[in-house]
């Protein structure tokens, strides 16, 4: 009798121990999970700040280089209309007129070589032709230079982040029926108790390996 007894506190002993690292496990999980849901959040944050300096900087560059392409125009029509007043100048008898032509027609040739210098003279060829798909590619990249506008990596990490929470809470509820099945085997005093302890036994090494596989490789699926 004193030896069954002696057993039987033995077990519950173990139990016991079984119990304190089963929650010391727990808790470590549940650590994990907050560090990984963390990650996630902090992941999402970076991917909306990404996208939002892409936009910026693509409005900039928009805004920049419709400025230059309007005084490109500008610099165009202001060609075309002396142009068009050099034949009625050359064909115009009266002085005053023709002084007031030459004198509009250099105004706007004039106009029209200021607008060009203002643009940058990369993007102009030698005839004068405006690039600008070349001013947009290159102002978008000047603008982007010093930012991080590439969101779709941190969605990805979030992802990956939000997933291995997902996969490591999963293991912290197994170690909860762990927790239970120990507690049920310290309640019973007959052989089902030790049925209990090694289902036990096996979920807590199984949702050990479980998060332990989670945290090198990642979500499983």
């Amino acid at each position: 009798m004193s030896s069954s007894s002696e057993k039987s506190d033995r077990v519950s002993n173990i139990i016991a121990v079984l119990i304190a690292v089963v929650s010391v496990f727990a808790a470590i999980g549940a650590w994990r999970v907050a560090v990984a849901t963390s990650a996630a959040g902090n992941a999402d944050a970076d991917g909306l700040l990404a996208t939002v300096d892409r936009e910026n900087a693509l409005t900039g560059a928009n805004v920049t280089v419709y400025g230059r392409m309007f005084a490109y125009a500008r610099a165009v029509m202001d060609d075309a209309i002396a142009s068009a007043l050099q034949p009625i100048a050359d064909n115009t008898t009266d002085a005053t007129l023709k002084a007031r032509l030459e004198e509009e027609r250099a105004s706007r040739i004039a106009g029209a070589n200021q607008l060009r210098f203002s643009i940058p003279q990369q993007y102009l060829d030698r005839d004068q032709k405006y690039d600008l798909e070349r001013d947009i590619g290159e102002t978008t990249a000047d603008l982007t230079l010093e930012r991080d506008t590439f969101p779709a990596p941190h969605f990805e990490q979030a992802d990956y982040q939000r997933g291995k929470a997902q996969w490591l809470l999963m293991f912290v509820v197994f170690l909860g029926v762990a927790f239970v099945l120990l507690t049920l085997a310290d309640a019973f005093k007959n052989a089902l108790r030790y049925v209990l302890l090694a289902l036990a036994i096996l979920v807590f090494v199984l949702s050990v390996f479980g998060g332990i596989l989670v945290e090198v490789r990642g979500p499983l699926v």
